[in-house]
């Protein structure tokens, strides 16, 4: 977010995804997606209590708030978003149990598993600009080992 908000306003993102960040609810994402094409997508879950409960209400978020962050429970749609005609482009997704099958079982590390990456983040980069994107990922590219992950909404 903070790298969307500071490139030059000729520089435009196609998507950008926001897994489990530690952020205050509130924080303003308007300036960021003024600069986004597509989706601003963010992942949040409710079981990071650790450290994105606990952990951004003892040592603070990013934007230096002392409070549960937004990956923990996701953000605040009216105060992080103003601008009304953005809202239709900021997708928020909670955890779920179905997660457990790419191997994030609902902690902080998760979101660095190569097979939650791949069924969950990845078809916002390899797909167009709409908020359908996760329908894409389909088969392995050639060479590639194991079959292709069903998406999951």
């Amino acid at each position: 977010v903070f790298v969307a908000e500071a490139l030059p306003e000729n520089v435009r993102l196609r998507n950008v995804v926001l897994a489990q960040p530690a952020l205050g609810p509130a924080y303003d994402l308007t300036p960021a997606l003024r600069r986004i094409d597509g989706t601003l997508v963010h992942f949040h879950c409710a079981t990071d209590v650790v450290l994105l409960g606990a952990g951004t209400s003892v040592l603070g978020t990013m934007d230096r708030r002392f409070e549960p962050s937004a990956g923990l429970g996701g953000f605040q749609i009216e105060k992080a978003v103003t601008d009304e005609r953005l809202r239709q482009r900021f997708v928020q997704r909670a955890w779920s149990a179905a997660a457990l099958g790419s191997g994030h079982v609902g902690d902080h590390f998760g979101i660095l598993g190569y097979a939650w990456n791949r069924q969950y983040v990845a078809p916002y980069f390899l797909c167009g600009t709409g908020i359908d994107a996760p329908s894409a990922i389909a088969r392995p590219h050639s060479g590639q080992r194991g079959a292709a992950m069903p998406i999951n909404r």
